[in-house]
């Protein structure tokens, strides 16, 4: 285990990280009437009086363009956002534009786009609540291996709620959570830290680092089990994948969250005997879901009116 950590903790010091990024092009609009269009959005054609879209852009493979212009009428812009500063792209309203129009009634949207504003309401809600620093992490129905109740907050960048009975040290500024015990004398385990700001594009991120992860196990065995959907945050961009491969002739699985923000890069990863993963695999993403990011939180908005306690 510790080959693999050392491994890792090299990638974050390559020159990858150091990159200068792509060219930000990517970017959305959106019109009054509440029509959406995704595409690149050069800087020089993103002015006060009108912006251009254009294609190809990702699945989008047809080649043109369009220009729209600011203004009142349904065809004129409503609100738009080009990507300027590397990283993420934007395909979609981020939590600014929701926060601006949010009111439907007096600003439809596509109706592609209503998943996407349910989710940012519920967000709303929990942030406007009374009682959103309380947090319950697992259910009291809850089977197997529990979390604690309360996070752990040795690192100032991020908190994390450990499983309960299992160790906790941090080593080279990486907090480390380990079981008691564990099959074949492997015992479960739990690393998170936070690298450097990410200087490449969310996408090809994907890639990079399953290719380094792949490097540094060293082993033909090493191969990826599952992807669970990426997730685009309003500050960042949150995905993962689930490995396994053998370590000294054991075969171990890896639930992997990696979490891109704009100063750091977050990782975290939960080990495992491929026979203990069916029983541990619940509470390595139960344990991830805890992670609070000190940046994120950070940009959190104060209640601007008290809001009433819920009957009893």
């Amino acid at each position: 285990m510790k080959h693999f950590t050392t491994a890792f903790s090299l990638v974050l010091l390559t020159g990858l990280f150091l990159l200068p990024a792509a060219p930000a092009e990517a970017g959305v609009l959106i019109l009054n009437n509440g029509k959406v269009f995704v595409g690149r959005i050069r800087p020089e054609e993103d002015t006060k009086t009108q912006v251009t879209v254009r294609w190809p852009y990702k699945q989008q493979t047809h080649r043109g363009k369009q220009v729209f212009e600011h203004g009142t009428q349904p065809h004129n812009i409503r609100w738009h956002r080009r990507n300027d500063k590397g990283g993420e792209d934007y395909d979609q309203p981020t939590d600014e534009y929701w926060e601006k129009f949010g009111d439907l009634d007096k600003y439809p949207i596509d109706n592609r786009y209503m998943e996407l504003y349910e989710r940012w309401k519920i967000r709303q809600e929990r942030r406007e609540s009374s009682f959103d620093e309380v947090t319950i992490i697992d259910d009291p129905l809850t089977k197997g291996p529990r979390l604690s109740a309360l996070p752990e907050e040795g690192n100032p960048l991020f908190t994390i709620n450990r499983p309960e009975g299992w160790s906790a040290v941090v080593e080279d500024e990486i907090t480390i959570f380990q079981a008691k015990d564990g099959l074949e004398n492997y015992r479960p385990r739990i690393h998170i830290f936070a690298g450097p700001k990410l200087k490449m594009r969310a996408e090809k991120a994907v890639k990079f680092f399953e290719d380094q992860m792949a490097k540094a196990a060293d082993d033909k065995t090493w191969k990826i089990l599952d992807r669970p959907s990426p997730r685009t945050r309003g500050s960042g961009y949150d995905y993962g994948f689930t490995s396994r491969s053998t370590v000294r002739g054991r075969n171990i699985v890896v639930v992997r969250r990696i979490l891109i923000r704009e100063k750091h890069t977050y990782f975290f990863a939960a080990y495992c005997h491929e026979k203990e993963a069916p029983e541990l695999r619940s509470l390595f993403v139960r344990c991830a879901e805890t992670i609070v990011i000190a940046e994120d939180k950070g940009k959190r908005k104060k209640p601007s009116k008290p809001v009433k306690a819920p009957p009893k």
